[in-house]
């Protein structure tokens, strides 16, 4: 069975999604141009997110399941899992798999009493291809990852606050042990967490790393770029605009 790739074919689908549409979506004359696009959104959308439950799934849980689902999983391959086209998306190269062996009808072997119909293979073939159409085509949702708050860890930290202050210390010797990732590094910001008492450690280390600095006149001098210059001649209530009261 040849898959229908063509932008002929995608017309042709285009076209009779439309008067499916016009079939079962009958809106009022005077609704504007607006609340009819939401209307049709709203139609179209449910078919293109059940199209696969409905057509693929059923076929699945009827020829395929019994032998990879979750009591047997011959050649390591579960079906049973896969029952929602987001399931399908993720695991479109295994969908591209099944498309060759329905096709070929390697798949369910000779040996199984109950063989899907032809209408059943197209059905399925087709709406395999379809998912997988859509993800080489890009035409998939786009979820964004989590953003995770990120943090130096303790040898990031001493050797930032080395570089700046110049002291000649280790600031985060008393930080809690960094937790490691899954790859064995330590500076993975999944396992990077900023607790209470991390949090109470940065407090102590910036008060010792200030008071050395303010006790080493060669640091402050590099520290401390320049210092407040108070106004002469004025009342002892008013400073200049550049020293603070």
């Amino acid at each position: 069975m040849v898959r229908k790739n063509d932008s002929n074919y995608r017309r042709r689908q285009e076209v009779s999604l439309l008067i499916h549409w016009r079939q079962n979506c009958r809106i009022p004359s005077k609704v504007p141009l607006l609340t009819s696009i939401f209307i049709f959104l709203s139609c179209v959308a449910p078919a293109f997110a059940d199209r696969f439950a409905d057509q693929a799934h059923p076929i699945f849980k009827k020829h395929c399941i019994s032998c990879h689902g979750p009591d047997k999983q011959k050649g390591g391959i579960t079906l049973h899992e896969i029952d929602s086209i987001d399931d399908a998306f993720k695991n479109f190269q295994l969908l591209e798999n099944i498309i060759d062996q329905v096709e070929h009808e390697e798949m369910p072997p000779d040996d199984e009493d109950i063989q899907p119909t032809d209408t059943e293979r197209e059905t399925l073939i087709k709406a395999l291809s379809e998912v997988v159409e859509r993800v080489r085509s890009g035409n998939v949702p786009q979820r964004a990852g989590r953003t995770t708050l990120r943090r130096l860890n303790r040898n990031e930290y001493h050797y930032t606050v080395r570089d700046l202050f110049g002291v000649n210390f280790n600031p985060s010797k008393d930080f809690p042990a960094d937790g490691a990732g899954g790859e064995g590094f330590d500076n993975m910001a999944d396992a990077l967490f900023s607790t209470p008492t991390l949090l109470e450690k940065y407090l102590s280390a910036a008060k010792k790393v200030i008071d050395s600095v303010y006790a080493d006149p060669a640091l402050k001098k590099k520290v401390i770029f320049k210092l407040p210059v108070k106004t002469r001649n004025l009342r002892p209530d008013k400073f200049s605009p550049t020293t603070p009261p």
